[in-house]
Parts: structure tokens; C-alpha cells; sequence
């Protein structure tokens, strides 16, 4: 794999301050499933570069450093690919959905049956776990942990132990976004999106949508739509920012923001889109 049945697309795209952009591509021939690490230079027209060659089940990456990421395995192994050496660093031995860098510099990797693991240095300590699958984890600059997941999972850490909201539902809560002011954006599934402030929960009306991603992004925060394209928030609302994107992970750095889903990765600049359509005729085909 690649072969002629194969299909690739991209989970998650981070964009460089320079412009180039890390992709986790996965690729697939219906049964087997290979995931590969992608910089593509002078985006969307350079060179593509192989960091990490076709490293099994990936679920999810983040950047410690323009050289330097993490990546978390679906079969619980964590992955560091730093100066183009590909190091296996641990194995939790959990399925994992996603992995996290905080601000201050503390590593989250998260996944099934409520795990949430902590890595402070070098070491991985497991934090209590969680009543349902984990789908995303982020800090505040305070300190505060949050999580968010399936059956309407969303809760904070405390440094010892998780204390449970509950938002009245039962959706999958994919996203959630830490705000300035200590509040708590998140969205989900079934048109679920809203508020978390002051120890209350204000559901917003937004257009009829799953979401999967936020991301602020020169002061606007956008809305992962999928197939219903990039939105943007506007009050207590969305509203269509682009539309025909796949839109199904944001990762923004001070330039750029790069939005990914399907075969394709975005690039927004606060201008224009540069788009990278592929299915699989990356380098080596």
C-alpha cells in the first residue's frame, strides 16, 4: 500500500510559521489501514517529505516544536519524531483518539473507556479515568484540565481528581475551546454547540450540523463544520465562513490556519485558501 484501490485522507494538518504544513495522513485499501507523517513545503505546491514512514493506526498528533512532534497510536504506543528520528517513547496499552500539548508544556493522550494519561517531563501518569470514551482534552492557562467525549462526557481536572458537568445530553461532544476569560466553548454531534461559564451551561442555536473542531485563530474562533465547510463564530451562533472545505480538524498557528478532512488540506491566512487535493499520489507513486 498505496495500490490503485487505495484511498488516502488527512485526520489533522498543523500549519509552520514559514507556511509549510505537517499532515498525519492515513491510507487505506478497505482493510489495512498505514498512517504516515507528511511536511509539505512551500505549501500547496512544494515537495512532500516523509517524517514518520507509515506508522500503523496513528490517531492524532500535535507539535512540540517545528521539528519536533508527538503522535498517538490507536494501539496505545506515543510516537516522537524529532529531526526526522522516529522514536517509540511509550506504550499505555489503550486505544487512543487524540493527544494534546498544553501551554505549559504538559503532554495529554486520551482514548477509550475514559483514559487520560499526563506526561510531565518524561514521565506518563494515568489520571482517574473518565465514565465514557475521551475525544478530546485541552488545558486552560490556569491549569485546569478539560475533557470532553462520547454520551455527553465533559469534565475538569483539578490536579487530583475529575469533577463531572453535566449539560443535559447525551451527544458526542467532539471539541471544546478554553477561552480568554476562563469560559468553555464546546460542540458536538446533532447540532449541539454552547457555552460553559461561571458554573453554568447556555446551549446556543446554531445551523443544523455535526461539528468536530474549534480554533481560535486571529481572534475569531472557527467551527470545524465537516462536509458543511468552515464556520465561524458570530455572537452565540455560526455562520458559513467558507464554504466546500472538508473541515473536519482546525490547527492554527499565529499565521495560519490549516483545515483538514477527506482528501484535502486548507490553508487559510485570513485571506485566501490554498487548497491540496490528493488521493494518494504523494511522492512515491
Amino acid at each position: 500500500m498505496p495500490d490503485d484501490d487505495s484511498t488516502t485522507t488527512c485526520h489533522t494538518a498543523v500549519p509552520l510559521d514559514n507556511g509549510d504544513v505537517v499532515g498525519l495522513m492515513v491510507t487505506t485499501d478497505g482493510e489495512y489501514f498505514v498512517s504516515s507523517l507528511m511536511l509539505l513545503e512551500n505549501f500547496p505546491d512544494g515537495d512532500e517529505l516523509e517524517l514518520a514512514d507509515e506508522h500503523r493506526l496513528v490517531a492524532d498528533f500535535d507539535m512540540i516544536a517545528p521539528d519536533h512532534f508527538i503522535l498517538a497510536e490507536g494501539t496505545g504506543k506515543v510516537i516522537e519524531v524529532r529531526n526526522g528520528r522516529v522514536t517509540q517513547t511509550a506504550d499505555l496499552k489503550t486505544i487512543f483518539t487524540g493527544v494534546h500539548r498544553a501551554i505549559d508544556g504538559r503532554i495529554y493522550a486520551f482514548g477509550f473507556n475514559g483514559s487520560v494519561y499526563q506526561r510531565d517531563g518524561i514521565t506518563w501518569r494515568a489520571l482517574p479515568k473518565l465514565r465514557s470514551n475521551v475525544l478530546c482534552v485541552r488545558a486552560s492557562p490556569a491549569g485546569i484540565v478539560y475533557a470532553c467525549g462520547t454520551d455527553g462526557l465533559f469534565a475538569s481536572f483539578d490536579g487530583s481528581d475529575w469533577t463531572a458537568f453535566d449539560l443535559s445530553t447525551n451527544v458526542d461532544l467532539q471539541s471544546l475551546l478554553v477561552l480568554d476569560d476562563g469560559s468553555v466553548l464546546l460542540c458536538g454531534m446533532s447540532d449541539f454547540a454552547g457555552v460553559w461559564a461561571a458554573e453554568r451551561w447556555v446551549q446556543w442555536d446554531v445551523p443544523s450540523s455535526d461539528y468536530y473542531d474549534l480554533a481560535l485563530f486571529k481572534g475569531r474562533i472557527f467551527v470545524g463544520a465537516g462536509s458543511e465547510g468552515l464556520m465561524v463564530v458570530e455572537g452565540s451562533t455560526f455562520k458559513v465562513s467558507k464554504a466546500n472545505v472538508f473541515s473536519y480538524s482546525l490547527r492554527a498557528s499565529a499565521r495560519h490556519l490549516a483545515i483538514a478532512g477527506n482528501n484535502e488540506i486548507v490553508r487559510y491566512d485570513g485571506k485566501s485558501y490554498p487548497c491540496l487535493e490528493f488521493n494518494y499520489d504523494l511522492e512515491d507513486e
